[in-house]
């Protein structure tokens, strides 16, 4: 999975070796194994596969955490940090959530927002302390969040605003807990902001109220948790599967696919065609500004500028696009949401001040491929009217590397009754792909085959020579034909014998019974370029032939129908003579190594030759099937055992 980022890279924030802005996304360097990913106001963070985590942009403050203050505009490694399975970056610190749910933190503490009880910054990452059970993080400006395994949060930092939620606005440098909130089941920390999505899909805010971004119909902070109004203003929001903050904006994903949005709305970044600021949520437009934005699957915001990825993987963003951070190519703001430039497999979104990031999945493999096996024919069961077939396992190619499932409908060693029963075999993968294919299985009492033979009843190989008499016979008559031009030819009419002998043999549980050979022959007329000197060749490249048999109302023989399908190809040729005149030369005599000086190489003179080479010319060559279709009484077959 590639890392993709745009927008502001002041600092080196898109992580592309580069400190260039980019209005389109550009690869992240070295990220191919990145799982999750989150934008601080200059700097970004991605967690790799192995548990390990990486930082770039800026860090006046420490927050890459690699020991030092350097800004970096490629990847870095966060110093002594493993089993990472969430990361979030706030404006100059950093937090990271381990597989064990303890959280650490690194960067900016001025308002204590690493939550290590002291208010000193660091470089590398230190303990949250007392935290033991998390299972979700976000950062703000200068404050964190951690949503615990039993739905209740805790918040930790800078509280000008009752950011943390504990009904006071005393700063804090150890974990609080947020007062009056439970069965929550994701927080988001926006710039002086919080919101917490609860298990009843209603969302609850607390914090700086300014611009709106509490969504609760007032403009007034607020130290404790508030109910998020419904869409403009009506009743209480809910169906919410999602949210974002940013910097003084909120964003809800809705259980239908949609995207509400409230708060400060300077750039557009509420997305509903305005640039009016709005304190309860109101519904994001399609894109052009036609209808609503439907079907998404996730949403980040970031500082003034909000993202959407949907179901096909693409990404639509909106808002401030000052430094390209809406990545379609310009730097125009938008107050409707307009698409990424060139992401079609999007996995994972994340917001930051002025720049935004995407991971890319792979591209899916192909579907995989599937041959079934050949039709079956078997006699059946001793005293049953059918039988148990077994059949060898479909053929299956895949490039997935998760591995595949096969199975067939009816499987091998099913009650197959008489007649023929289809069966279909169906192949996934653990990529999303799948394949079908299907065969016959035919039972019968008794199956007829046929082959062709010499005239004793031995069998012939259909394409060996001489196998089938294929000869022309007759005079050749000229014809005036005519081009597609109108310009006529003269061409000759041909005629050609085949012919030849085919057995047929009765199979059953209790005997095997052959006819007599049974001779066939066709003649066939044929226009060809067939001029006097020309000789006509014939040559068998395909022999079919099958055998039914008739029976009366008592089960007793009555007729044999024989078909035959034979593919030729016919040829008209000549013998020419070609004389070929050129100019020979004798190997040059051997030269004297033990002589002083060098002696030139000579090369005895050129003499004339004539030579004769004896070839033919295709004059004409048409390849076609003849059928053959016999059909003799009982009287005219004679069986042998």
């Amino acid at each position: 999975m590639t890392t993709f980022s745009w927008g502001n890279n002041e600092f080196g924030q898109l992580g592309d070796g580069t400190n260039i802005d980019s209005n389109v996304p550009v690869s992240v360097n070295g990220s191919t194994n990145s799982i999750a990913i989150t934008g601080g106001i200059f700097h970004s963070l991605s967690v790799l596969s192995d548990g390990l985590v990486c930082a770039w942009g800026a860090n006046y403050s420490g927050q890459l955490g690699d020991g030092t203050l350097n800004d970096s505009n490629i990847p870095e490694i966060v110093t002594a940090l493993t089993n990472a399975i969430e990361v979030a970056a706030g404006v100059f610190h950093s937090l990271a959530l381990l597989s064990n749910s303890t959280v650490r933190a690194w960067g900016d503490n001025f308002a204590g927002q690493l939550g290590d009880g002291t208010f000193n910054s660091s470089t590398v990452p230190v303990s949250v302390i007392g935290l033991t059970n998390a299972i979700a993080i976000s950062a703000g400006l200068n404050h964190s969040l951690a949503l615990l395994n039993d739905g209740t949060v805790r918040a930790w930092g800078g509280n000008f605003f009752g950011q943390l939620g504990n009904g006071t606005d005393i700063t804090s440098n150890a974990p609080v807990i947020i007062l009056g909130l439970s069965n929550v089941v994701a927080v988001s920390a926006g710039g002086e902001h919080s919101l917490a999505l609860l298990y009843d899909g209603t969302v609850c805010a607390w914090g700086a109220n300014y611009s709106g971004q509490l969504g609760d119909g007032t403009n007034t902070d607020r130290s404790i948790p508030v109910q998020v109004k419904g869409i403009g203003g009506s009743g209480v929001l809910n169906n919410v599967i999602a949210i974002s903050a940013g910097e003084f904006h909120s964003l809800a994903l809705l259980n239908d696919g949609t995207v509400l949005a409230w708060g400060n709305n300077d750039y557009g970044q509420l997305g509903d065609g305005t640039n009016t600021e709005s304190n309860v949520p109101v519904q994001v437009k399609g894109t052009g500004g036609y209808g609503v934005l439907n079907n998404v699957a996730a949403i980040a915001a970031g500082g003034f500028h909000s993202l959407a990825l949907l179901n096909d993987g693409t990404v639509l963003a909106w808002g401030n696009n000052e430094s390209g951070q809406l990545g379609d190519g310009s730097n125009s703001d938008s107050d409707i949401p307009v698409t990424v430039s060139g992401l079609t497999n999007s996995n994972t979104i994340a917001g930051g001040g002025d720049h935004s990031l995407d991971i890319q999945l792979p591209p899916p493999p192909p579907p995989p491929t599937i041959i079934c096996p050949a039709d079956i024919i078997q006699l059946n069961d001793p005293g049953l009217s059918g039988a148990i077939v077994d059949f060898p396992p479909p053929s299956v190619s895949d490039q997935c590397p998760d591995g595949f499932t096969v199975f067939c409908t009816p499987p091998s060693g099913s009650f197959f009754p008489m007649g023929t029963t289809t069966v279909k075999c169906t192949v996934t993968d653990q990529c999303g792909g799948f394949a079908t294919c299907s065969f016959n299985v035919t039972v019968k009492d008794f199956i007829v085959e046929c082959f062709l033979s010499d005239s004793k009843g031995n069998p012939l190989n259909p394409l060996g020579e001489g196998s089938i008499l294929c000869s022309e016979i007759g005079d050749r008559k000229d014809v005036i034909v005519s081009l597609p031009n109108r310009e006529p030819i003269t061409l000759q009419k041909v005629n050609i014998l085949k012919s030849g002998f085919v057995v047929v043999e009765v199979i059953s549980r209790n005997m095997s019974k052959k006819t007599l050979p049974i001779p066939f022959h066709v003649i066939e007329a044929l226009l060809l370029c067939a001029p006097v000197g020309t000789s006509v060749h014939c040559k068998i490249t395909d022999f079919v032939c099958e055998a039914r048999i008739i029976r009366d109302t008592n089960q007793n023989f009555q007729q044999l129908d024989l078909f035959i399908s034979i593919c030729q190809s016919v040829h008209t040729e000549a013998e020419v003579k070609l004389e070929v005149k050129g100019k020979l030369c004798v190997p040059r005599k051997e030269i004297t190594t033990s002589l002083s000086e060098p002696i030139p190489h000579p090369v005895e003179g050129a003499v004339p030759s004539v030579h004769c080479i004896r070839t033919s010319k295709v004059y004409d060559w048409v390849t076609f099937p003849v059928n053959i279709k016999l059909r003799l009484g009982s009287d005219q077959v004679k069986f042998i055992c």
